[in-house]
């Protein structure tokens, strides 16, 4: 084949190679890399369901993203950092910073002895009469947080920050967003950071997690559970996890989702579907997300 025809026809395959990248760049690829038609947004009428960013060409392909999502899940792949420091016991603490005398001390420990039960702070402000604020401060000294007050009601969009499932299972508080990007979540005596980290994949915002007094965290507890309002769910009990990715994968199918993302909160796997804005943080209307919760159930 003469030289110059050989460059002519290089020269066409290139052309046409940057036109596909181009086209490629308007139109996003199938994002199942096992996608075997590797179809244009551009030949497909389907423009959704996108599942973590990417859009699927095919029911199949959504079912191969979901079946990798939750192997990553299970995996721990993403799985919050565990904390390894060591916290001083409460009584200790407080006996150090000067907040309780020995006999206070010793007089709780005996009275949680004896019933059986209970947190020793309870006991030190039931028995030792000790004030309720000293003891959240030293739980903040602990998990070295801050201590949030909640004197109102969580801000009302609260309600769509996590589903009621997850905020009554793991006593979660959303309480409010601050320069609409940090959200402070209150625990009641202890953080649990793979709450925290499950709840920043999902919304996008920047976690700040912190105590609130047991006074103030059953109110507003309370409150948010009987005022919510909450986004629709789904409960899903699976029996394993190919029967998890079949029933997740008929909801992301039947629903079309501009967007969707799934986490693992301990055994609890938390999906969201965005049916408006692409992914929107809060606030977002509650009509436009959807949350499915999964557990695949044990076999004996």
């Amino acid at each position: 084949m003469p030289l110059l025809e050989k460059a002519g026809r290089w020269e066409k395959a290139k052309k046409y190679s940057d036109v596909a990248d181009r086209v490629s760049s308007l139109f996003p690829v199938c994002a199942n890399p096992s996608c075997s038609t590797s179809w244009l947004h551009l030949w497909r009428r389907r423009q959704v369901p996108v599942f973590a960013g990417g859009w699927s060409c095919s029911e199949e392909c959504t079912r191969q993203r979901i079946t990798v999502a939750v192997r990553h899940e299970m995996d721990g792949q993403q799985a919050a950092p565990v904390e390894h420091r060591h916290r001083v016991p409460l009584g200790l603490l407080m006996l150090a910073e000067g907040w309780i005398t020995q006999a206070q001390l010793k007089a709780a420990l005996q009275a949680q002895k004896a019933a059986g039960h209970g947190r020793l702070g309870s006991w030190l402000i039931r028995d030792a009469h000790i004030e309720e604020r000293l003891v959240t401060r030293a739980l903040s000294l602990q998990w070295n947080c801050p201590v949030f007050s909640v004197e109102e009601l969580p801000d009302q969009e609260m309600g769509a920050v996590v589903p009621r499932l997850l905020v009554e299972a793991f006593g979660i508080l959303p309480i409010r967003v601050r320069a609409g990007r940090l959200l402070h979540v209150g625990f009641e005596d202890r953080i649990d950071r793979c709450v925290t980290f499950a709840i920043e994949r999902i919304t996008g915002l920047r976690v700040e997690a912190g105590l609130v007094s047991t006074s103030e965290f059953l109110r507003g507890h309370s409150r948010l559970l009987a005022e919510g309002p909450f986004p629709k769910a789904t409960l899903i009990e699976a029996v394993d996890a190919n029967a998890m990715v079949h029933a997740l994968t008929r909801l992301v199918e039947r629903s079309k989702p501009f967007e969707a993302r799934l986490v693992r909160m301990h055994d609890c796997y938390w999906m969201r579907m965005w049916h408006g804005a692409r992914g929107a943080a809060l606030p977002v209307r509650r009509e436009e997300i959807e949350d499915v919760v999964c557990s695949i159930g044990s076999t004996h």
